[in-house]
């Protein structure tokens, strides 16, 4: 069956006889609405960049020429836009204090181009001040400052480099760093070779 619309705007009238073309071509607009109809309504209920959202179509059986006409379309329409997507998430994860390393992992593990990746990351973290960010990050999570290790291990997870982990780890409380190293818990060096070779 084919959708109303495309029906009034063929001029299609019951029991009227279709070449294989014009029948094809029929089918052809139907999967393609049908496309942008899905497209429209996944945006509705999350935003996507254009790579994802060519993924979605993919997974719902839609041809390579459909998902295009449909990326088309929706890009033509304003309603996939990169770059706004991208430079709001950007700025989400810098406020829930995620270092520029892990930010511009996952906008890129979200399908965005590395052009927009950069210039999301470059705007949202301007004026970010790394060590205050970490500094602040442990202070609202005491029970991650018991260790430097688990500091480390904390701030790496963050995407924060070794450098600035290091600085910050530092000024922990000696008590707590003299009793984690008296358990044997504590080995620095090997914490930042690790954490150097996973953020170099």
């Amino acid at each position: 069956t084919l959708p109303v619309g495309l029906v009034a705007d063929e001029h299609l009238r019951v029991g009227e006889d279709l070449t294989d073309a014009r029948r094809a071509s029929l089918e052809d607009r139907a999967q393609t609405e049908q496309a942008f109809a899905y497209a429209v309504r996944s945006l509705d209920f999350r935003m996507a960049s254009r790579a994802k959202m060519g993924e979605r179509l993919t997974r719902k059986g839609y041809a390579p020429s459909v998902i295009a006409q449909t990326l088309e379309r929706c890009d033509a329409l304003g309603i996939l836009n990169d770059d706004a997507l991208a430079r709001g998430r950007a700025r989400r994860l810098m406020e829930e204090g995620q270092a520029p390393y892990s930010a511009r992992q996952r906008l890129r593990k979200q399908g965005f181009a590395p052009e927009v990746v950069e210039g999301a990351i470059d705007e949202a973290y301007a004026s970010f001040d790394a060590e205050a960010v970490a500094r602040r990050l442990l202070e609202s999570r005491p029970s991650t400052t018991k260790t430097r290790q688990r500091a480390y291990a904390f701030l790496a997870r963050r995407g924060f480099g070794p450098d600035v982990i290091g600085r910050v780890t530092a000024e922990l409380a000696p008590a707590a760093t003299k009793a984690a190293a008296a358990r044997g818990a504590l080995d620095v060096a090997a914490l930042e070779k690790q954490v150097r070779r996973r953020y170099p």
